[in-house]
């Protein structure tokens, strides 16, 4: 099991979910965030990574892997989560893999890191939460909630901000509308969300 934060960039993250032959989820993330773009680049890309690992300490020559008993663990216990959520808050990502009861895997990426933990309650996720997004989940919302329908909500992420500004300034905007407007403009005009995913790598391979 983990005991204490694993960091890995994105390569080494690739690498090692190659050297445990996870051939399907490594191939996603190289092609997601297009880290190879030539044939020929694939073995000086696994090569450095694969050096980069054991600078870090992760290498191992005793198991299976090649990869230290903690970050092989690690990687298995990703695969074999299939119930994720996902969070995003403007350049962050989280990611929340469910293990067992009362017990997750924590993912935070940010600038092409990622730092697992493990975390064995779920207040504490709650609380996790309410950091990731600055918020207290508690609170009364200030303003009404409104629903905008789907070609709405896509027209809206088109428009100039400065259009969007006028209209939030605008005293016949309503305010519920107003301040969705200036929050919007405030985060580079991207939504936060969360998203359920359920994925099966292992029954992919």
């Amino acid at each position: 099991m983990l005991d204490s934060k694993i960091i890995l960039t994105t390569n080494e993250l690739v690498a090692a979910l190659l050297l445990c032959r996870y051939e399907k989820a490594a191939e996603d993330i190289i092609n997601d965030q297009q880290l190879i773009q030539d044939e020929k680049d694939i073995e000086p890309f696994s090569i450095q990574a694969e050096n980069l690992l054991k600078q870090r300490g992760y290498w191992a020559d005793d198991t299976e892997s090649n990869l230290q008993k903690g970050l092989e663990n690690l990687i298995h216990l990703l695969i074999q989560s299939k119930r994720k959520v996902r969070c995003i808050h403007r350049k962050k990502v989280m990611i929340i893999h469910y293990i067992q009861k009362d017990e997750l895997i924590v993912q935070e990426i940010e600038n092409q890191n990622h730092c697992f933990s493990i975390l064995r309650s779920r207040e504490l996720f709650l609380e996790m939460l309410k950091m990731f997004y600055h918020s207290y989940i508690d609170k009364k919302p200030e303003h009404e909630i409104f629903e905008m329908d789907e070609g709405s909500f896509d027209e809206f992420h088109e428009v100039e901000a400065a259009v969007i500004k006028r209209m939030a300034e605008d005293p016949e905007t309503h305010p519920t509308i107003s301040q969705f407007s200036f929050d919007f403009l405030a985060n580079n005009q991207e939504l936060d969300n969360i998203s359920f995913v359920e994925s099966d790598y292992i029954q992919n391979q």
